[in-house]
């Protein structure tokens, strides 16, 4: 996938999509080369950040021993994707507030046991190209609530119209307040 990609919700695999939160929606990636990747990418908005780790058989198999049941890391892999779609399977932010942790309830001899493994954050390669694109995402949004709020402004007799007029208003004041914060 590139840096650039934005993945609308609709393309991606239901299976493979989960929440975290109420308003961030993640696709969930599980490949397999010399070692296996677990790597989540936000979908339906643009971020230049994904969370990644790897693990060899080894590593897993110390995890947990559950994994000595498999032969292959594409074993696994299977597992992973069939787990992910699991409504117990949990998207969590890690203690550091950064990384993601994703628990997967697996059975066991005598019931499931949780097995979590925390992704770590990474920013895109390309990150001058990734600052250009959130600036076109962000220039785009802005040239869109600008006609809605000049369409507004034409009806001030609409009692919608005012509030969606005022919502905009109100969240383009706190926008500036915020980015103004932190600088």
């Amino acid at each position: 996938m590139s840096d650039e990609a934005l993945v609308p919700i609709k393309e991606v695999d239901n299976n493979k999509i989960k929440k975290l939160d109420k308003d961030k929606t993640f696709k969930f990636e599980c490949d397999v080369d010399d070692k296996l990747r677990l790597g989540l990418r936000e979908i339906d908005y643009y971020s230049p950040y994904y969370f990644e780790n790897f693990y060899t058989k080894q590593e897993l198999e110390e995890i947990n021993p559950i994994f000595r049941a498999c032969n292959t890391l594409s074993e696994i892999q299977e597992h992973f994707f069939n787990l992910f779609k699991v409504k117990t399977t949990k998207l969590q932010l890690a203690e550091n507030g950064e990384n993601i942790v994703i628990s997967f309830i697996v059975g066991w001899i005598s019931g499931t046991k949780e097995i979590k493994f925390e992704l770590i954050r990474k920013t895109v390669e390309n990150k001058d190209r990734a600052l250009e694109t959130l600036y076109l995402v962000q220039k785009d949004n802005y040239d869109i609530l600008e006609q809605i709020k000049a369409a507004c402004s034409d009806d001030t007799k609409d009692n919608i119209a005012k509030k969606i007029f005022d919502l905009i208003e109100k969240s383009r004041i706190d926008l500036i307040a915020e980015f103004n914060k932190n600088l």
